[in-house]
């Protein structure tokens, strides 16, 4: 049974109630349907219905005080990894000065090291053997700096690891000549034909490690956000609400595929509760309210 797109006009206010009373009426003929809210141009309109959001992905907020909010995001790191003991979370930050300051709260709490652009932040430390905290997306960090932050929360360090020491324990210089016109270049080819025949034990090692590692990633929207695929990553933790219901998406739907379940956890403001509620309307989904610390800001009447 295919998926329709319903436009629906900007004048539209609650997508849910549209999107329910659509189904009702049997206007879709049974079909699922994602509804697309006018306002805006082809892919930046509003998606509605859970669009884009992968199935059994629960949505979360808690209300904090704004100098409260590390401090919970980091507890609430905490709490996910004694739920899930392994996998993959994800922690959205606004401001890319912030990064290594929320790396370190989590990594402290977690008991572990940071690993920040596929290196250690205390040098010669091998950190935790089964939980990993990297930082990716700082200020002037150069694409290969972001993606060796990538390879370690995805367990792809490992395999570089173990790959060093099996060439040291062979003799292999690692594939590098000693000069253009030849040198070690037997060595190259050597090393390339070991990577061909070791490539299904080490893709068997890589996800032994995986399935035994919870892994944090500590980004920016833009170095975390679209393009970036791991399998098994379970939760997506928002320090900074999205600006939009499309970049909501583009986070949420890091956590959650290929049928596993998933969270998304944001931790907002007070002030910041009406866009909670606005998100949840463009997208046709409900974002429960898990907490509210005292003070942080008055309750919705009826709550």
């Amino acid at each position: 049974m295919g998926r329709l797109t319903l436009l629906a006009s900007a004048t539209v206010r609650d997508i849910r109630h549209f999107t329910r009373d659509v189904g009702k009426r049997g206007w879709t003929g049974g079909h699922e349907c994602t509804v697309v809210k006018g306002g805006g141009m082809e892919g930046e309109g509003m998606i509605g219905g859970g669009g884009g959001m992968p199935r059994g992905t629960s949505h979360k907020y808690v209300i904090v005080k704004e100098e409260k909010k590390v401090g919970t995001a980091v507890k609430w790191v905490g709490k996910i990894r004694d739920r899930y003991k392994v996998g993959g979370v994800v922690v959205f930050v606004g401001d890319a000065k912030e990064l290594d300051k929320v790396a370190l709260s989590i990594a402290k709490h977690l008991g572990v090291e940071v690993w920040r652009d596929g290196t250690p932040l205390v040098p010669g430390c091998e950190g935790s053997a089964n939980v990993v905290v990297s930082v990716a997306g700082r200020e002037g960090e150069t694409r290969r700096e972001r993606q060796g932050a990538l390879e370690v929360f995805r367990g792809e360090l490992e395999r570089r690891r173990r790959r060093g020491r099996k060439y040291e324990q062979r003799g292999v210089g690692g594939g590098e000549t000693e000069d253009e016109e030849g040198g070690s270049e037997g060595e190259e080819e050597d090393y390339g034909l070991d990577l061909q025949r070791d490539e299904e034990e080490e893709e068997g090692e890589d996800e032994k490690y995986r399935k035994g590692t919870f892994r944090v990633l500590v980004c920016t929207p833009s170095s975390g956000g679209r393009g970036m695929d791991v399998p098994d990553c379970h939760t997506v933790v928002n320090l900074t609400l999205p600006q939009t219901a499309v970049e909501y998406v583009h986070r949420g739907g890091r956590a959650g595929r290929n049928g596993r379940r998933g969270e998304v956890c944001n931790v907002v403001g007070g002030r910041e509760e009406f866009r909670v509620g606005r998100l949840g309307n463009e997208l046709g989904i409900e974002i429960e309210c898990v907490g509210r610390m005292e003070g942080s800001g008055k309750k919705k009447k009826g709550t």
